[in-house]
């Protein structure tokens, strides 16, 4: 039997899938009057054909657990061994260690009372020989002298963020607790031939940067706290090498339109609610650590009482210079969520790359335009540089490739960027097949300026939960739901001489 997280999931996903099975109904109907066809095969991708699958050693497969996890994260510690942590149906935070090809020890730490849609797990090593795992409203922590695991409840934190020696992480909080500015959300609508309007008076959340004490998190900078929008649980956070912190996020309000109506044997309801805006912002950590220090040592002097956050000020990335605005950019399919899967921070650069996924629209760079209509779509790695979209695109993924037919989901995605800027990808392709068409969960990879072919890892569910782990020298640790349901891992390896 489904838990509550998953219907919940599957009921958002099912919405999507219909919408999206609509949409494609449509296009085909126009792609059979046009005879349209996909950019691969009408030659206009040269460089996507051109590519060969990664140069890579693929390990054995590995049976995790035998059910789709709810939630799961990954990491690779200073030892080489892979930590896995997930959340099962039954609520159950489960750790498993990974070691070459074998699974080296399996533990419950815990069960999650409270798992939300919008729950996260995290892990980290930190310091070194430290494990820490957020889970809800719990984090547990284990340390190498210490053979137990310890559990905190009342965990706010939803990221990690270390910095240097220090430990920060991101959430979003409340805004009473912060006395963030009030507004009114206007709610109106029809209800059968009777119109009406109620509103609310809500105070805005906001995204926090806290700092790890004896004593909790502390709250060290907050993100727009003088506007008047929301902070969305959806969002991305890291730091780079030259000394940034990177914050991805979307803010947005309550409210909306909707209209009820019924007829004789039945009845149905549409309605619409304000767009969420995208909004990135970077802050120096050096500043950071030098308020967090000045913050302590006030209060152990006993001074008069300082001023409690930093203010971080994001700028919205509305304007997308890769899209043409041309007839069917009101209809376009833009994906960008969820952050925290689609974006990476490239630490050698302080670049954040991410995956979008686009349909019905046109890419422009300046140099070329691709429109993605008819039957195409595809992913596209796009580029934030200096708080701004870069023009800048490249194809990732795209119709009819690997093979003819082949297609991409839009869903189940992840990429991360390794210490050397190496980007390593998730994605799960589609066969056409008879009655249900056959997943695979794909690998791809970019080094310099060229993406690889994708490689098949194996067969993928529908309903599959990725996690990818890659340690300092490109070595990674996939693991995805197989088509029977099965929860399986295998190590992607560069060959030996690539490895530095």
């Amino acid at each position: 039997m489904p838990t509550t997280f998953a219907l919940r999931r599957n009921i958002f996903i099912l919405r999507i899938g219909f919408r999206l099975t609509v949409a494609t109904a449509m296009i085909i109907l126009s792609t059979i009057v046009v005879g349209c066809a996909s950019l691969a095969s009408k030659g206009l991708l040269p460089e996507v054909l051109a590519r060969h699958p990664p140069d890579i050693q693929l390990g054995a497969e590995l049976i995790l657990i035998e059910e789709p996890p709810e939630l799961v994260t990954s990491l690779i510690d200073t030892d080489g061994v892979v930590h896995l942590f997930l959340i099962d149906k039954d609520n159950q935070l489960q750790h498993i260690e990974i070691l070459d090809d074998e699974i080296i020890n399996r533990e419950i730490l815990g069960v999650i009372e409270k798992l939300e849609p919008w729950t996260v797990l995290d892990a980290i090593e930190h310091p070194r020989g430290k494990l820490r795992v957020i889970a809800g409203d719990k984090q547990y922590f284990h340390s190498a002298h210490n053979l137990s695991w310890q559990e905190v409840k009342g965990n706010r934190c939803s990221r990690f963020v270390p910095i240097g020696d220090e430990l920060f992480c991101a959430f979003v909080i409340k805004g009473e607790e912060i006395g963030a500015p009030e507004r009114t959300d206007y709610t109106y609508g029809w209800f059968l031939l009777v119109p009406f309007v109620f509103w609310s008076h809500e105070q805005a959340s906001k995204l926090v940067l806290a700092q790890e004490s004896p004593n909790g998190w502390i709250v060290r900078a907050v993100v727009d706290p003088n506007t008047k929008m929301d902070a969305n649980s959806d969002f991305m956070v890291g730091t780079d090498n030259v000394g940034n912190v990177h914050l991805l996020y979307f803010t947005s309000k309550g409210g909306g339109a909707f209209i009820l109506f019924a007829g004789n044997y039945s009845g149905g309801a549409s309605g619409s609610a304000p767009e969420p805006e995208l909004r990135y912002a970077r802050l120096k950590y050096n500043q950071l650590l030098a308020y967090s220090t000045d913050i302590q040592n006030q209060a152990s002097g006993n001074n008069s009482t300082p001023m409690q956050w930093m203010t971080i000020k994001g700028t919205p990335l509305t304007h997308k210079p890769f899209v043409k605005k041309d007839s069917n950019y009101n209809h376009a399919h833009i994906v960008l969520r969820p952050l925290s899967k689609n974006f990476s921070i490239n630490k050698a650069t302080g670049e954040v790359s991410g995956l979008m996924w686009a349909w019905v629209c046109t890419l422009d760079d300046g140099k070329r335009q691709l429109p993605l209509l008819g039957p195409d779509q595809s992913w596209v790695e796009v580029t934030i540089r200096n708080g701004q979209w870069s023009p800048g695109f490249n194809i990732v993924t795209a119709e009819d490739h690997p093979t003819s037919n082949y297609s991409w989901s839009p869903f189940e995605q992840l990429i991360k960027i390794d210490p050397k800027g190496k980007r390593h990808v998730l994605l799960q392709g589609l066969e056409p097949a008879f009655w249900i068409p056959s997943r695979y969960m794909n690998y791809l990879a970019k080094e310099d300026a060229n993406w690889s072919a994708p490689l098949a890892l194996g067969s993928s569910s529908l309903w599959s939960y990725g996690s990818l782990a890659i340690d300092d020298s490109g070595i990674a640790f996939v693991a995805w739901v197989n088509e029977e349901g099965k929860f399986i891992g295998r190590w992607i390896k560069p060959h030996s001489g690539d490895i530095q």
